[in-house]
């Protein structure tokens, strides 16, 4: 999962059991589909994700495709877009890469081989979901990096207009929710230190960034404030 947050700007829980449907992964994928989304997430937008996984030595077949597109058609009336994560250890098959070309569902397929294995990774999407009339609408680009040395199996990454796109994730700049309400604190910033008359006596200060979201998941408007700790509190003045 931390390779999904770090390098694909999705944050995934781990939801598998007996009732879960076939899905073993859930969250969000916060997607930038502009430049100017890399640094201002106000600009991403967010897409639901159910993941399965499999560690299987023989290739992956198009029955799991089948399983995924029954999960996903139970939560068809969901407001949010939707997209089928698939992660394998192993190669799809033929007839599986044919399913899922085939689908209406946008589906995500992910080869990352075992940190033992010398293969390299791959990443498929299929026109539901990286076409000019899927769910991407043909904006963001999926890319397989390795380096130079070709040491290990390498890292998927996003792209944008020919641009590299920066994870970016509400865990990575510490977003909680409160009443759909994110609040984000950065990272470079200390909290200042109050004492119990509650003045602030550190030079530091907080960044506070609110976001509303809409019904379909959209990220709706920003607030930013920036309380600085050198400001007197009332008592002390």
């Amino acid at each position: 999962m931390r390779l999904l947050q770090t390098n694909l700007s999705m944050s995934l829980n781990r939801v598998g059991g007996k009732s879960d449907g076939g899905v073993d992964l859930q969250g969000w994928w916060w997607l930038p589909f502009a430049p100017n989304a890399f640094a201002d997430p106000i600009h991403r937008r967010r897409v639901r994700v159910f993941a399965q996984c499999k560690a299987e030595k023989k290739k992956t077949g198009p029955k799991y495709i089948r399983e995924m597109e029954g999960v996903l058609h139970r939560h068809l009336n969901d407001l949010n877009p939707m997209v089928a994560l698939f992660i394998s250890e192993s190669h799809f098959t033929k007839e599986a890469l044919l399913r899922v070309q085939s689908s209406f569902i946008p589906f995500f397929l992910l080869h990352l081989p075992s940190e033992h294995e010398d293969n390299i990774g791959s990443m498929v999407w299929n026109h539901a979901l990286s076409g000019v009339n899927g769910l991407l609408q043909g904006k963001v680009e999926a890319r397989w990096e390795r380096s130079l040395d070709c040491n290990g199996v390498g890292r998927p990454s996003l792209w944008v207009q020919n641009q590299r796109a920066p994870s970016w994730t509400p865990e990575q700049t510490e977003l909680y929710v409160a009443d759909h309400r994110l609040y984000a604190r950065r990272s470079t910033l200390t909290t200042p230190c109050s004492d119990r008359n509650n003045s602030i006596k550190h030079n530091s200060g907080i960044s506070v960034v609110g976001f509303w979201f809409t019904g379909c998941g959209r990220l709706l408007h920003v607030l930013r404030c920036h309380v600085n700790a050198s400001t007197p509190s009332p008592r002390q003045r």
